[in-house]
């Protein structure tokens, strides 16, 4: 009996030895493997500290998984649709404002749609921030306005006719 017990022990040594020689994932590696699950929490809205709490990973990498993986395109789509939940949260806000509820809670509310509104300018651009683009461009033919030029008038209001 005491050499079963002996032969077990030794087992679980080995396969302690075992775990610590397994390589290890790298960070990297680690949301590579759960690409999808990230891409739904991007989706979802979640903050990058919710990310690397449930994957157990470094901000950097998040960061660098975002910017640079082979995900980029759905990462960005990710975004824009969190992007439009935030937007939608922020309305929330505003909406769940009773009457008669006072200075304090109605500045809170505003607070917060305010930074919601901000978020989802951060996550997509185009569609929520309040920059205004313009194009300005203009293109002039040389050549019409000369002939133009030739082609009517010039009257000199200082002399006499």
């Amino acid at each position: 009996m005491r050499e079963l017990f002996e032969l077990e022990e030794i087992f679980l040594q080995r396969i302690e030895i075992l775990k610590m020689t397994e390589k290890k994932k790298t960070q990297k590696e680690i949301l590579l493997e759960n690409a999808d699950r990230v891409i739904e929490m991007i989706e979802d809205a979640c903050t990058y500290d919710d990310i690397c709490k449930e994957f157990g990973v470094n901000r950097k990498y998040v960061y660098e998984f975002i910017a640079e993986s082979i995900y980029s395109a759905r990462i960005k789509e990710a975004q824009k649709n969190a992007a439009d939940k935030i937007s939608e949260k922020a309305e929330q806000v505003l909406l769940k404002l009773e009457k008669g509820c006072d200075n304090a809670e109605i500045a809170r509310a505003r607070e917060l749609a305010h930074h919601y509104r901000w978020l989802a300018a951060k996550k997509n651009p185009q569609a929520y921030s309040e920059r205004v683009q313009t194009d300005n461009k203009h293109s002039i033919n040389l050549q019409d306005s000369f002939v133009l030029k030739r082609n009517t008038k010039q009257y000199d209001i200082n002399k006499d006719d």
